[in-house]
């Protein structure tokens, strides 16, 4: 139960303050940009979202199904915080069993790029 309270507050409360920021342009405020490099950037920022997504939480690459499938998703209304439940709740992803100490260090990771400190993750576990 707190594995599944955590992905939920974690995903909720950080991706969706940095779901914004993954798919942003950055500062860039130059009036001649053009629709079509701002499509091929959004379009390049989701995949490289989605393959950290799966390097973290799978430990591989994505596969083009599976890569092309999640896109879809984000295309459609979902956010980056539904994908990192989608993933987290995933049968890949919970046929590695790991411990809660393990599973938080993946958020940590996938969520805020960085190491668990000792503070936050003794909160969790």
């Amino acid at each position: 139960m707190k594995r599944i309270i955590a992905s939920i507050i974690c995903t909720t409360v950080v991706l969706s303050s940095a779901s914004f920021s993954v798919f942003a342009d950055e500062e860039n405020t130059s009036s001649d940009i053009q629709i079509e490099e701002t499509t091929n950037l959004a379009v390049d920022l989701k995949d490289e979202f989605i393959n950290r997504l799966y390097r973290n939480f799978m430990g591989r690459d994505a596969d083009l199904e599976g890569l092309k499938s999640w896109k879809d998703l984000l295309n459609n209304g979902f956010t980056g915080a539904d994908l990192v439940v989608g993933f987290s709740v995933s049968p890949e992803f919970r046929n590695k069993n790991l411990s809660n100490s393990e599973y938080v260090d993946t958020l940590y990771q996938t969520v805020l790029g960085r190491e668990a400190d000792e503070t936050g993750k003794s909160a969790w576990v």
